[in-house]
């Protein structure tokens, strides 16, 4: 994971919606990027001038790779074209079909982060040009359901880089998984 986002730890920001100006934007996304992680940060309720202003806050602030994340069923092809024409090269997208956006992100040069919810979302959201899955945790799984999750799709999707989102136990061991 770490060469293909060309980042140096596996530590990806989860996208955080914060009001202009807030610490949980810009700021702590090029504070992760700049440890050395993936700062990621969640553009899907802005405005096209906000969308930009943030991307460039963002590359003014730290020149190491970093993502936007983008909801798509919120208007996203208008977005993404921002999204591009402002040099971002990692899209993180949930909650929608990716497949429409894929062909013009890869042909970009992007690369794409589909958040999913099932071993067979990540090999749908592979088969449309994703690059990497984060997988998203329900609040009520237990941690023994995570773990088998994870291992599931370890095991059943051992193609594209894998990603857990909120809650895994800090002391889990690695070989759980």
């Amino acid at each position: 994971m770490c060469d293909l986002l060309g980042i140096e730890v596996p530590i990806v920001l989860a996208p955080i919606i914060a009001p202009v100006g807030a610490p949980a934007g810009p700021p702590l996304a090029a504070a992760v990027s700049e440890a050395g992680g993936l700062g990621t940060i969640a553009l899907w309720l802005a405005d096209l001038g906000a969308l930009r202003s943030r991307m460039r806050d963002m590359k003014s602030l730290t020149s190491k790779p970093f993502a936007i994340n983008l909801r798509l069923d919120l208007d996203p092809d208008a977005r993404l074209d921002a999204c591009l024409e402002e040099g971002v090269r990692i899209i993180s997208m949930f909650w929608g079909d990716p497949s429409t956006l894929a062909p013009r992100a890869k042909a970009a040069g992007a690369l794409l982060m589909q958040t999913v919810r099932s071993a067979e979302e990540a090999r749908i959201a592979e088969s449309e040009g994703g690059d990497s899955h984060p997988q998203k945790k329900q609040r009520s799984d237990s941690d023994d359901q995570h773990a088998g999750y994870l291992k599931q799709l370890r095991h059943g999707h051992p193609v594209g880089p894998i990603t857990a989102r909120c809650h895994i136990p800090a002391a889990a061991p690695v070989s759980r998984f």
